[in-house]
């Protein structure tokens, strides 16, 4: 990534005015009155993955003990990753061409539920040329995603959101991705949240997804804010343990599906605060989740349990359509979960 040199002047909350240069990979960050005040390094694309397999056994606090298990064995050789909840890998085991066509066949259902909403045919398209750029298979995930997009664009227009876009717990980067390439017209920033090791799958996938987006790792207040005022960057990466970074500026969307559902009480309240904290006033909060699950430390999540607020505005809360079954490509073909997602859309109350 080649920042080109340019200024940005800027007043902030006392009244000073701060100028801000981009030399190479790095901001200087001056003030009127005083001379140097912090060098902010956007650590960008290669540098920023490397940075995260660095930090890939490092401590992380309030990781739930069903992440402690999917992580358990996590490594990276070659660009291909492994570890106990990664059996697979992004997109499934090669596909026959019969294969593919059985899977192709059983995600009709889900298709047709996709079509009730204007965008999907055109969001298929962008997955589909995704996936060839991952070079793996159309997978049922995806297509769950597509249509979760396709139900915001129509509930609350996407393109027209003029604060960051922030993605909690995003799968292989597909919802960033997918936001990325569709919506090239953004007005904002999509920041994707995630522990460690799933924020270094989200950006090796991202990297082969958007081949041309800038995406940058940021762990404090002035290199948030500093990569929120770039041109040159779309996308901004953050590791849980920093997610409050987020309540320092505006969330114009927050989306979180099926990730807080393996999340620990007290760090879901956490970022309902944080989406709650944001400095713009309307902040729209799409969560889609397991009604209840019970994680292998006996904590019990419940969807209905989570920080809602009686004064949030709820656009849409019901059973998610498209997230009830699962399909097998041998008998039976179509499987209920072990239970109920709900989904619901809101505008937070603040």
């Amino acid at each position: 990534m080649n920042f080109h040199q340019e200024t940005f002047i800027f007043r902030n909350r006392n009244g000073k005015f701060i100028y801000i240069s981009t030399i190479k990979n790095k901001l200087i960050i001056y003030s009127k009155k005083s001379e140097y005040i912090i060098m902010v390094n956007l650590k960008s694309n290669e540098n920023a993955i490397q940075e995260l397999i660095q930090e890939c056994n490092s401590y992380q606090s309030g990781m739930s003990s069903h992440w402690k298990k999917m992580l358990d064995g996590f490594e990276i050789k070659n660009g291909n990753f492994s570890g106990k909840g990664l059996p697979e890998g992004e997109g499934g085991i090669d596909r026959t061409f019969i294969q593919t066509i059985l899977h192709y066949i059983l995600q009709t259902p889900f298709r047709i539920k996709g079509n009730n909403f204007h965008e999907f045919k055109k969001l298929l398209k962008t997955a589909k040329k995704i996936h060839s750029l991952r070079n793996n298979k159309m997978r049922l995930g995806t297509l769950r995603q597509v249509i979760a997009l396709a139900f915001l664009e129509k509930q609350i227009t996407i393109s027209k959101i003029t604060e960051p876009i922030v993605i909690i717990g995003d799968g292989y980067g597909l919802m960033a991705s997918l936001i990325l390439s569709h919506f090239k017209d953004l007005a904002q920033k999509v920041i994707v949240i995630n522990l460690t090791q799933n924020l270094l799958i989200d950006a090796f996938f991202i990297k082969k997804s958007v081949p041309l987006s800038n995406f940058t790792l940021v762990k404090d207040k002035e290199a948030y804010n500093a990569s929120l005022s770039n041109k040159d960057i779309d996308c901004i990466l953050i590791q849980a343990n920093n997610s409050k970074l987020i309540e320092s500026s505006g969330v114009g969307l927050a989306i979180n599906i099926c990730s807080m559902q393996e999340m620990n009480p007290n760090i879901i309240s956490d970022y309902f605060n944080f989406i709650r904290n944001s400095k713009n006033q309307n902040t729209f909060f799409y969560c889609a989740n397991r009604i209840s699950k019970k994680l292998p430390d006996g904590t019990t999540v419940n969807f209905f349990d989570y920080p809602w607020h009686p004064k949030d505005t709820i656009i849409i809360d019901e059973l998610c359509p498209w997230q009830q079954k699962y399909y097998n490509i041998s008998r039976p073909f179509y499987c209920p979960y072990d239970g109920k997602h709900q989904h619901r859309l809101i505008l937070c109350h603040k």
